[in-house]
């Protein structure tokens, strides 16, 4: 198959589960979800270019820490395709594939299935295999439950194991600090711990049925609402974060709209044209609703996950919570100015940990989407 491109590059962001609901348990001991989940700006580069024999290799903060062989979630996309289109018939010339590797790893923020989607995606560009979304998402279905969110990297409702995907309409850019204080947790072993695996699912999200109003919060956060995700890491720094920005079109700012600050609130609206305009607070009050399930587990095997939000809320977040099955924290912010204050802040005390401010990806019906 002749390549249509010398090289293509695909970002793959980080993803981060605003809320994520543990709601059972399949005989196969696969887990059921109900998840909230969004895609940042910050996150991986992988680089795939033809080549005269396939090769894997990897670079960035955390690029010393990944397997190059079979065990790595991208050698295993790539192979996927090439058995696909060993089966059509169709030779799939070699390729060399470059992962700058920007996120910790196993941190609970899905990095390496996300850069398993944007291989598939680099792939199906690079030789014009023409492989459609569905069969994209089916392949990603071999290799990982997360891998067919990664292949959407915009803000989305899952449930089963994740692979009952709807997109989250109208949801706009978030202003995000991730912090990662360094320590390893297993996910294996945090599921163990887990007390329960019948819980409530996500409560309802009228939302993105725009322009119904939202809930009210529930009496108290839930177990997990207070809590934040640990993982080895270290600092980032800034011509690296932009590296990976590259990849992404202009970052969106939201705008405050004239006339939209609540009385007395002080709060930035986001404004969605010919719609009724939803508060930041609003978004931060319904996500206080929802949990993280496995965020009190975690937290009993990687205590310093609590002190990763107790940061974050310090620094000013509206909220803060554990991503995934840990470690990695987020902290949410009314604007980017803010986030990358809190973060600057949260580094100078902890040098160790991992701090970036980034801005998830707005739902392309959003006015805030690119263009």
């Amino acid at each position: 198959m002749d390549f249509s491109a010398a090289s293509l590059a695909e970002h793959a962001p980080a993803k981060i589960n605003l809320a994520l609901h543990i709601t059972g348990r399949r005989p196969d001991g696969f887990h059921l979800i109900e998840s909230l989940a969004v895609f940042t700006r910050h996150g991986d580069r992988v680089t795939v270019a033809a080549a005269s024999e396939d090769s894997f290799s990897a670079s960035g903060p955390f690029g010393a820490e990944i397997p190059l062989d079979g065990g790595n979630l991208v050698v295993r996309a790539r192979d996927v395709v090439r058995s696909l289109a060993n089966f059509h018939s169709v030779r799939l010339q070699p390729v060399s594939i470059h992962l700058t590797k920007h996120l910790p790893i196993a941190s609970g923020i899905g990095g390496g299935s996300s850069d398993a989607a944007a291989t598939l995606t680099a792939l199906n560009r690079l030789c014009s295999f023409g492989l459609s979304p569905e069969q994209l998402t089916e392949i990603g279905k071999e290799l990982g439950a997360d891998v067919p969110m990664c292949l959407r990297s915009s803000p989305l409702i899952a449930r089963g194991i994740g692979e009952q995907i709807e997109p989250a309409a109208g949801f706009p850019a978030l202003s995000l600090v991730l912090v990662n204080p360094g320590v390893a947790v297993s996910t294996p072993k945090v599921f163990r711990a887990l007390a329960s695996w019948e819980n409530a699912g996500l409560p309802p999200l009228p939302l993105f049925n725009r322009p119904s109003p939202l809930p009210s919060p529930r009496e108290g956060r839930g177990e997990g609402a207070a809590s934040a995700e640990r993982s080895s890491v270290l600092p980032v720094e800034p011509e690296e974060k932009d590296e990976a920005a590259a990849l992404m079109p202009p970052s969106p700012r939201p705008e405050l709209v004239e006339g939209s600050r609540g009385e007395g609130k002080g709060e930035g609206h986001f404004a969605f044209e010919g719609e009724e305009q939803f508060a930041f607070g609003d978004i931060c009050r319904w996500l206080a609703s929802t949990r993280n399930d496995l965020q009190a587990s975690a937290i009993s095997i990687a205590p310093a996950i609590t002190e990763a939000i107790e940061a974050l809320t310090a620094a000013g977040a509206t909220f803060a919570r554990m991503s995934g099955s840990g470690a990695t924290c987020f902290g949410l912010f009314e604007t980017p100015s803010a986030a990358a204050r809190a973060a600057a802040q949260i580094q100078a005390r902890q040098p160790g940990w991992w701090v970036v401010a980034t801005e998830s990806i707005a739902s392309k019906d959003s006015v805030h989407a690119p263009a």
